[in-house]
């Protein structure tokens, strides 16, 4: 097979595969399953978030493998109550987490 079938023949399966929808389909109840990131990201608007714990240790892991750290993420929901979730963070990017580069590393959250 050539390189042009090839990448012909990928567009067209992730074009149809694409345009799959759930409902269209008459798959159902997906809707109705409940985790506790449910409604998190249901909205484009800007949710405020508060990260609750050890800080220090995510962002002072310089080494070239740094591992995750337990912490608290919580948000104000819809109906005005605050949801905590339990995530795990930790520091990456490589330029970026040495600190001559940035002030702060970027964090990766764990859902």
């Amino acid at each position: 097979m050539g390189m042009a079938f090839r990448i012909l023949l990928t567009v067209i399966v992730l074009g149809f595969f694409g345009s799959l929808n759930a409902k269209e389909y008459g798959i159902t109840g997906l809707d109705s399953i409940s985790t506790p990131y449910s409604g998190l990201f249901d909205s484009d608007e800007i949710l405020q978030l508060t990260l609750k714990g050890n800080m220090r240790k995510p962002l002072h892991d310089k080494s070239q493998k740094p591992k995750f750290y337990p912490l608290t993420l919580s948000y104000q929901a819809e109906d005005d109550s605050e949801k905590s979730l339990t995530v795990e963070v930790k520091a990456r990017g490589n330029f970026r987490r040495l600190r001559g580069n940035c002030t702060y590393a970027p964090l990766m959250l764990k859902f």
